[in-house]
C-alpha cells in the first residue's frame, strides 16, 4: 500500500488465514456446521485521504494513510432444518475476537492537544451475532408456485472508545438487520412476480467532537418479469413504493467528547419517493 502527498507512506501487509469447518448431518433433514476462521477485513482507500463535507455538517474529515486491516478470529455454529422438501430453517451463532479495530482515533499534537479525529485502529473488540433464515414454499397455504424467504441478524459489538475508556458499540455497524422475501412463478403467462422488503436499521458513528445516528425505515420494492421469449426479458420495478425516512441526529459537543459538553443536537429528516424502473434485455447468440 502505497500513500503520497501530504504523507508518504508505503507498506507490505500480509496475513496467514486459517480455516477449519466440520460438517453433520445425521439425517436428510437435519445438519450441524461449526466453523473457526481467521478473517481479515477489506481496507477502505476513502480512508487514506481527507474528505470535506461542507455543505451538510461543516466540518472535514481526516485521513489516514497508516491504516491497517482489521483481523478476527470468527466462531461459528449453525444448524439447518430442512423440511416439506424444499422449506428450510436456519439458525446461526457467530463470535468474532477482533484485532486493529478500525473506528475514529483522535490525532494529537506533540504536546499532547487533541488537534481532530481520523480513521485508525483502536484495539481489540467483539462482535456477537444471531441470525435466522428461513425459506418457506407457499404451496400448502394454497399460494401456488410461491416462496417465502426471510432473514433477521441480530448483532452486539464492543469496543473501548479511545477517548472515554468505557466500552461502546464499534461504529457502523448496525444493531440489527432484516430482510424479506416473496416470490411467484406464473407459467401460463411466462411472468414471476414478487415483493422485497428491506428492513429498517440503525447505524452510529462515533467521532471527536460529535455522535452521528442514522436512522433508515424499510424499503419496499415491487416487480414483475414478463418473457415472451427464451431470448427476451421485459422488468418492470416500482422501487421504494413505501417511501423510506432517512433520519440523521448530531450529537455535537463544543470540543472533544471527553472533556467538552454537549453544544447541541442536530435532527434532519429526508424522505425518498418511489422510483419506476422499465428494464428490456436481449440475449443473442447461444
Amino acid at each position: 500500500v502505497t500513500s503520497t502527498g501530504d504523507v508518504a507512506l508505503e507498506k507490505s501487509l500480509r496475513y496467514l488465514k486459517p480455516r477449519a469447518a466440520v460438517t453433520w448431518a445425521p439425517d436428510a433433514s437435519n445438519q450441524f456446521r461449526m466453523r473457526v476462521e481467521r478473517e481479515v477485513g477489506q481496507l477502505n482507500f476513502d480512508d487514506f485521504v481527507a474528505s470535506p463535507n461542507v455543505a451538510s455538517t461543516g466540518t472535514v474529515v481526516a485521513g489516514n494513510p497508516d491504516l491497517t486491516p482489521q483481523q478476527a478470529w470468527v466462531y461459528e455454529a449453525a444448524y439447518e432444518r430442512r423440511f416439506w422438501n424444499t422449506a428450510a430453517l436456519v439458525m446461526t451463532v457467530r463470535h468474532a475476537e477482533i484485532d486493529d479495530v478500525v473506528d475514529r482515533i483522535p490525532i494529537t499534537s506533540p504536546s499532547g492537544v487533541v488537534l481532530a479525529d481520523a480513521p485508525g485502529n483502536i484495539g481489540a473488540g467483539t462482535k456477537d451475532e444471531v441470525q435466522a433464515g428461513l425459506t418457506l414454499p407457499l404451496d400448502r397455504f394454497g399460494v401456488r408456485a410461491a416462496q417465502f424467504r426471510a432473514q433477521y441478524t441480530w448483532r452486539n459489538t464492543k469496543v473501548d472508545d479511545p477517548l472515554l475508556g468505557g466500552t461502546r458499540e464499534i461504529s457502523a455497524l448496525h444493531p440489527a438487520d432484516w430482510e424479506a422475501h416473496f416470490t411467484q412463478d406464473l407459467p401460463a403467462w411466462r411472468s414471476t412476480w414478487g415483493v422485497d422488503v428491506l428492513g429498517g436499521y440503525r447505524e452510529r458513528f462515533f467521532r471527536l467532537t460529535e455522535i452521528e445516528t442514522r436512522k433508515f425505515s424499510p424499503f419496499v420494492t415491487v416487480y414483475g418479469e414478463y418473457k415472451p421469449r427464451p431470448d427476451w426479458i421485459i422488468r418492470l420495478e416500482a422501487i421504494g413504493v413505501s417511501n423510506r425516512n432517512a433520519r440523521r441526529i448530531r450529537e455535537a459537543y463544543a470540543g472533544p467528547r471527553n472533556v467538552a459538553r454537549l453544544d447541541y443536537t442536530d435532527v434532519r429528516s429526508l424522505e425518498w419517493g418511489g422510483s419506476l424502473y422499465l428494464r428490456v434485455r436481449k440475449t443473442f447468440g447461444g
